[in-house]
Formats: structure tokens, C-alpha cells, sequence
């Protein structure tokens, strides 16, 4: 997937027409999906190399508490979907504890590196949209120089509608 990234992200910015900042929050996200998928088959796998060996791990477990033990495995994977995603970005609601050490021990994990990648994620948004704002600001500050020296020093119209979109045009590339 990472050698593929630049291909990849090439072809979607070509396609969008967007700049590297959201580039990278694309990519980061695409990432964070599979990183959640992960986490999620690991919270299910936990009880069963945790727990008791000829219940299948179950009994002691968050499956047994929950008595998601008759879920399907679409179900079962939902409900750890949910899980992971509660717990990695801090809601936490607390509806689907950890029950035995392992499971305590696994979830504590998830929050730090959940706390760590949400506020990755936040500043990353952060520093995006207000590279998005200052671009935007600058092309704003162009087209005002424009209609003043358009108001100014009677330029054709011709002339003032190419310029206006070259620098249309040039807002996309940067």
C-alpha cells in the first residue's frame, strides 16, 4: 500500500484537483480505516487467546458480557467496529468494557494510541485548513489587485478575462 500511496494519491489529487494538505488527511484517513479494521479483529481475537480454551474464550470475556456470543460474525465484527471507534476517538461511552486483565491491558493500549492519533489528526486538520485559508486569502488579495487595475487603468475586458483565469486556473496547482 505505502509504495502504491504516490500513484495512488496522484491519480485522486488529478482527478479532485486538490493540494497536498488534503492529500495527506486522504491518506491519513484511508490509513486510520485500516488501522481501526485491525484493531477491531484484534479485540475480538483477545478473548480467545486470553480466555478459558474450551469455551473459545468467551465465558469471562467482553463477547459474554455483552452476550454477543450468538452474533453472526458480521455482528460481532460491527460491535468491535463500534468499540474501536468509541475508544480511538475518546468517546468512550464505557458500553463494551474490557472484563479480564488481557482485555483491560489491550484497551489501555488502544486509548493512549488512540489519544496520540486523534490529536495527530486534529492538528493535521488544523494545519490544513488554514493552509486552505491563507491560499485562499492570497488569491483573494490577486483578483481585489486585479479589479483595481481594472477600475484604475481601463483594461479591456478581453485582457481582464484571461487574467482572471489564469489565476483561476493557478489556484488549483498550489
Amino acid at each position: 500500500m505505502m509504495k502504491d500511496k504516490s500513484k495512488f494519491i496522484k491519480l485522486f489529487s488529478d482527478l479532485l484537483k486538490i493540494g497536498s494538505g488534503f492529500e495527506r488527511l486522504f491518506f491519513f484517513l484511508l490509513i486510520s480505516l485500516v488501522m481501526i479494521h485491525i484493531v477491531a479483529c484484534l479485540w475480538i481475537m483477545v478473548p480467545m487467546f486470553a480466555g478459558d480454551k474450551e469455551t473459545g474464550g468467551v465465558v469471562g470475556s467482553w463477547i459474554e458480557k455483552m452476550k454477543a456470543e450468538n452474533l453472526s460474525e458480521s455482528g460481532l465484527y460491527l460491535t468491535s467496529i463500534y468499540w474501536t471507534v468509541q475508544t480511538v476517538t475518546t468517546v468512550g461511552y464505557g458500553d463494551i468494557p474490557g472484563t479480564n486483565s488481557a482485555e483491560r491491558i489491550f484497551c489501555s493500549i488502544i486509548m493512549v494510541l488512540g489519544v496520540c492519533s486523534f490529536s495527530f489528526v486534529n492538528g493535521s486538520l488544523a494545519s490544513v485548513l488554514s493552509s486552505y485559508d491563507s491560499q485562499h486569502s492570497k488569491h483573494q488579495i490577486k483578483v481585489n489587485t486585479l479589479n483595481n487595475f481594472k477600475r484604475d487603468f481601463h483594461i479591456d475586458l478581453p485582457l481582464y478575462i484571461t487574467v482572471k483565469k489564469n489565476l483561476e486556473s493557478g489556484t488549483h496547482s498550489s
